[in-house]
């Protein structure tokens, strides 16, 4: 697809979206269509997809709450922002604690159109006003997930945040497991939540139980924080 159609398409979706009666459920408001997102954060099986082409002070798409309310259930967070979203100092704070969740956004030069896709089987979608609405019709998700494809392939990671400084990115996965442990989150979910095997976490689990003498999975996680480790 080049740019021209890559655009055009973005820009299709705006119209199509705002003439499908009963396929769009329009909000009332801002904090209308936060609450919903929320509620969908809540059950999400697999992904959250949020394409963010400006920062809005107070949008979900700069929520921890939601954002936590995606990573905790061991699904994925995946986050494309135009650059100029990062020259905002809240946004850049955002970044930095998505990266320490191993979630860091990918920035590109232009985000063609806002919408939040969840498990790719609904989003919501703001058009030129501002005014957002929860699109369900398959075709028109289709072409939003193509869209996102394209532009987290194009996408650079964010560099603001990550490991401290002189931390290696093994000690800093390490710690990571063992907050992970502490909130009760099982092997499998903790591996989709870093990005690494499951192997890997059941390795890490089990140096850090020998470590801190941990009798459990759990424990070792509580035992790290209140050592003060992680």
């Amino acid at each position: 697809m080049t740019e021209t159609a890559f655009e055009s398409s973005a820009d299709l979706l705006y119209r199509t979206a705002g003439r499908l009666p009963g396929e769009r459920t329009r909000f009332d408001g801002c904090d209308d269509a936060a609450a919903f997102v929320e509620q969908m954060a809540a059950t999400v099986e697999g992904e959250v997809m949020q394409l963010v082409p400006v920062f809005t002070a107070g949008s979900f798409e700069f929520s921890r709450l939601v954002a936590d309310a995606v990573l905790r259930r061991g699904a994925k967070l995946r986050a494309v922002w135009s650059s100029k979203v990062l020259e905002e100092p809240a946004a850049a704070a955002h970044a930095k604690w998505l990266a320490v969740r191993r979630s860091a956004p990918r920035v590109v030069d232009h985000v063609p159109i806002r919408a939040t896709l969840v498990d790719r089987a609904a989003a919501i979608v703001h058009d030129d006003d501002g005014r957002a609405g929860l699109v369900q019709l398959n075709r028109v998700l289709g072409s939003l997930s193509l869209i996102g494809d394209r532009l987290w392939r194009n996408g650079i990671e964010s560099e603001i945040g990550g490991a401290d400084a002189g931390e290696s990115s093994c000690d800093a996965r390490k710690k990571m497991v063992l907050r992970l442990l502490a909130e009760g989150l099982t092997d499998d979910a903790i591996a989709r939540r870093i990005g690494v095997s499951v192997r890997t976490v059941r390795n890490d689990v089990a140096g850090a139980m020998v470590g801190l003498r941990a009798r459990s999975r759990f424990q070792a996680g509580v035992r790290a924080v209140q050592l003060g480790l992680v």
